[in-house]
């Protein structure tokens, strides 16, 4: 019975994670102009919703029944419902459902084979996308259509890149090595580096943060300050951001030049609590970056709004109940990875809530699938 228990589980992992990388593949189709915009929205979202049931599913009828676990199932499918109803395009919770139903699992091997298809999804994606791109970039990024293309491109491109980095440390199942920190710093400053110049400097302090703590990690002091580190970060950042929102002044000397250093971020934050005011539950936010009109990629055609913060945002976004559920996901992992000692992750963690205090990326799959695998008890 626990053999055939077992099986189940592993199928419904395997099926759950395979829609996921369907979806995958149609997002990135759109950007590659391969399928029609309204196609891909529309399957991605049937997939995604289709993946949780069955991860529902498999949390409800085929997992152990440990209080805590059960309590972050049945917190994670509530807000996942809320945020799906608001948004319809985050997949981090349905992701969280995913890990879930993954325990006790032969995962390692799964896994594996689903690194692999991820492996071939992304070339195959890139050639094509590549082969479609070679016109715009010809055309000097003369247009708003070339424009549109190299910075969804650019985006999509990194963040695939750092997600099968990540997934290959995590399947090694050991501390990082030197080649494995060579290949983090190179990531981690190509991912820093498709952005602006503040994320120059970011690249810069997290490649001499990886070599110090290669040179120092016998240093017990320097491993008991980064351990720590994360929670303390992830609050200051929060109150930082909250206050640069609040207190934002266009007429201010000091805050032009801030907002010009942060790439308009400060501006921008301040706007969002002009237009939209924290709920218990969360809303809908509408941004203006490009918008899906008969040219998908019509870029910048209203004035330019985008809250480019994670904390904003996502308090935002998905209100009061949501953020705190969110902000547990990470703690959660601080706290593990803090048992675990693992240092050179822990520094990771520190450099994936940076870029989110200046980008959204806190709640995107490459940046959030650390916390994801530590809150399902993942052996990292």
């Amino acid at each position: 019975m626990t053999i055939k228990i077992s099986k189940i589980k592993s199928y419904l992992f395997a099926i759950s994670f395979i829609l996921i990388l369907i979806s995958s593949f149609f997002t990135l189709s759109v950007f590659s102009s391969i399928i029609s915009p309204s196609f891909a929205i529309l399957f991605t979202r049937y997939f995604l919703y289709i993946s949780a049931i069955i991860s529902i599913i498999n949390i409800i009828f085929f997992s152990e029944n440990s209080t805590l676990y059960w309590l972050i199932a049945i917190f994670s499918i509530i807000i996942t419902f809320v945020i799906y109803l608001q948004s319809k395009q985050n997949i981090l919770f349905i992701l969280v459902f995913l890990t879930l139903s993954a325990k006790n699992t032969s995962l390692k091997t799964n896994l594996k084979i689903f690194l692999r298809v991820i492996g071939v999804l992304f070339i195959v994606t890139t050639l094509l996308s590549i082969i479609k791109l070679i016109p715009n970039f010809s055309a000097t990024f003369v247009g708003s259509n070339a424009k549109a293309y190299g910075m969804i491109y650019s985006v999509f491109s990194t963040q695939y890149i750092s997600f099968l980095y990540l997934f290959w440390c995590l399947l090694k199942n050991k501390n990082f090595s030197n080649k494995d920190l060579l290949m983090g710093i190179i990531v981690t400053a190509y991912i820093f580096s498709q952005g602006d110049q503040l994320n120059f400097i970011i690249s810069f302090f997290s490649t001499l943060g990886f070599y110090l703590l290669n040179v120092l990690k016998n240093n017990k002091r320097l491993q008991e300050f980064i351990l720590s580190l994360p929670i303390y970060l992830y609050i200051f950042l929060f109150f930082i951001s909250i206050f640069v929102a609040k207190s934002y002044n266009s007429s201010g000397s000091a805050w032009v030049k801030i907002n010009s250093t942060f790439s308009n971020r400060p501006k921008m934050s301040f706007e969002a609590f002009q237009n939209y005011q924290v709920h218990l539950m969360g809303q809908e936010i509408q941004t203006n970056t490009w918008t899906f009109g008969k040219n998908i990629y019509e870029f910048f055609s209203h004035p330019y709004f985008y809250i480019d913060m994670s904390f904003i945002l996502y308090l935002l976004e998905f209100g009061i109940i949501g953020f705190l559920i969110f902000s547990s996901l990470y703690f959660i992992s601080f706290i593990n990875f803090k048992k675990s000692r693992n240092i050179f992750l822990t520094f990771v963690m520190c450099l994936i809530i940076i870029h989110g205090f200046v980008n959204t990326s806190l709640g995107l799959l490459p940046y959030c699938i650390l916390p994801i695998f530590s809150l399902s008890n993942i052996d990292i």
